[in-house]
């Protein structure tokens, strides 16, 4: 009898001390985890799970919250590094982010999706998980003729990356416009088998700037003239009125789950240049109402780029070649000033996005 009960008390044992396992292994940071699994066979296999990497990544974005992407376009090349979204010594938190593809000055960066990244460089657009550096190079459309060469020098291209929760999907949205007098084709690639381009829109003009995913309906600037919106589920175009006329709309993003406007307003005086950012929430009756505003002032130009999101009421500008801004919006703090020095007078940041590290797959 003892022997027929000792195979199963061991199953039990080893089932025990494997979901302790998962328990700590869970609280493992992405970065960590690919160490750790060569520690034996046993973690290794745990952590291929694809239950244990959805578990991993919604346990570790509700923790530690995002990180945040900064963007830099040199003279040659397209640099993303990686620091913690509370403002600290950023110097000793930076890091490059690996990447498949070295970017040239004209790369693009898509965007951020439970930790795959997306870029595009002249048409060629690539999906990957940095962490396990897993890739996925879509097919390059047929219609770009010579996007970033001589060949076509009025061809303009934007690409941007989202996330469809209803589906489970990653979606590439690849705006084209061949020339400035024709209209702009809006285009869709879902990623996973047998998918391939296809044309769901058209638009008079390109995005002026990152779009924001708020329930499955994507929304882009519209220059200052209005908010483009387009629902993943109609796949449907449709455009919003701006916050506010008299200022220039610059970004959208969200905050506690609601689309936001932002908008920048700019005088001199006395040598000094002024700015006014004032983020505008919008209502289910698509009423907009000012939530939060900030004064910024500089030396020299002011200029800005839009927030990447706001998290944990901090919003992040960047207002000049190299320096960004931190702001509370609790007003708990202050405004912090990051510079950051190790940026010369050939480089720039281009702007922000929010990333959380991962192991999910990129869908092949």
């Amino acid at each position: 009898m003892a022997n027929q009960e000792e195979p199963l008390h061991t199953h039990t044992a080893q089932q025990l001390k494997n979901d302790a396992i998962k328990k700590i292994l869970m609280r493992v940071p992405a970065t960590s985890l690919l160490r750790y699994q060569l520690v034996c066979k046993n973690w290794w296999a745990i952590m291929q799970e694809p239950q244990f990497k959805k578990d991993h990544f919604k346990l570790n974005n509700a923790t530690n919250g995002p990180l945040r992407l900064l963007v830099v376009k040199g003279r040659l090349r397209t640099t993303i590094f990686c620091e913690n979204s509370i403002p600290v010594d950023v110097e000793s938190q930076r890091r490059k982010i690996w990447m498949p593809r070295v970017l040239g000055n004209d790369g693009h960066f898509a965007g951020s999706c439970n930790g795959l990244l997306c870029t595009e460089a002249k048409g060629e657009i690539t999906v990957f998980n940095p962490i396990t550096r897993e890739v996925v190079y879509l097919p390059k459309p047929t219609y770009i003729t010579g996007y970033g060469s001589n060949e076509n020098e009025n061809e303009k291209m934007y690409t941007d990356f989202f996330f469809h929760s209803a589906t489970n999907e990653y979606k590439v949205m690849l705006f084209h416009q061949e020339h400035p007098s024709m209209l702009c084709s809006v285009n869709m690639y879902t990623l996973g088998a047998n998918s391939s381009w296809r044309q769901v829109e058209k638009i008079s003009d390109i995005p002026s700037n990152s779009g924001v995913n708020v329930e499955d309906t994507i929304y882009w600037p519209y220059f200052s003239e209005a908010i483009i919106s387009f629902d993943l589920r109609e796949e449907k175009v449709n455009f919003l009125r701006p916050p506010i006329e008299y200022a220039k709309l610059v970004g959208v993003t969200k905050w506690h789950g609601e689309l936001c406007g932002v908008s920048f307003e700019r005088e001199d005086g006395n040598g000094i240049q002024y700015g006014r950012i004032k983020i505008w929430t919008r209502d289910a009756g698509g009423v907009w109402n000012m939530r939060y505003e900030v004064d910024l002032q500089a030396n020299g130009s002011v200029w800005l780029l839009a927030p990447f999101s706001i998290i944990m009421n901090r919003v992040f500008f960047v207002i000049s070649k190299s320096t960004l801004i931190c702001c509370d919006m609790s007003r708990n703090g202050g405004n912090i000033g990051m510079k950051y020095g190790y940026l010369d007078s050939t480089c720039q940041i281009k702007n922000c996005f929010a990333y959380v590290e991962s192991l999910l797959p990129v869908p092949k």
